[in-house]
């Protein structure tokens, strides 16, 4: 028997539970989990995935609905166009909670950007203590650490902060 259109359209139609698990192996890929620290002390979580493929960045936010797309400045060796999807502090834990599962490769630099959050953050009222900003600060080194390779040496990614 031969496949109509529309049984070909629902059987290759994934329903969230494979958009997860498909947004998973694309993080554990080709994405980034990573803390970044600014001049003035501020810690962010970050969650990004960059790729050439835009039809796929643009598979990333129609999925969660969040984050921002961007091009990239560099481009790849063979001179192609390089996008990235980011989400940041709250979005980007929203978004590693639900592809948590489905992670391999990323799930522990995925379950300390959790545990970062968790935390909370301060306000101008209410400044982070000190403790608050030694735990953050650990907790961005353990992340920092996950990334490197047995020499020390960032592992091989173009990922700025990676």
């Amino acid at each position: 028997m031969i496949a109509t259109s529309q049984t070909l359209t629902r059987r290759f139609t994934m329903d969230i539970t494979h958009r997860l698990a498909w947004l998973a192996g694309l993080v554990d890929g080709e994405g980034c989990v990573y803390i970044t620290n600014s001049a003035s002390g501020v810690y962010t979580l970050v969650l990004s995935i960059q790729m050439t493929d835009f039809s796929a960045i643009n598979e990333i936010k129609e999925i969660v609905g969040i984050g921002r797309i961007s091009q990239c400045s560099l481009k790849t060796k063979g001179g192609r166009t390089m996008w990235k999807w980011t989400a940041f502090s709250k979005a980007a834990g929203e978004v590693i909670t639900q592809i948590l599962p489905y992670l391999v490769t990323k799930k522990e630099q995925a379950q300390v950007g959790l545990q970062f959050l968790s935390l909370g953050k301060g306000n101008r009222w209410h400044p982070p203590s000190e403790e608050m900003r030694n735990e953050k600060k650990r907790l961005f080194l353990i992340l920092r650490s996950l990334k490197e390779g047995p020499n020390g040496r960032k592992k091989g990614t173009i990922h700025e902060n990676c």
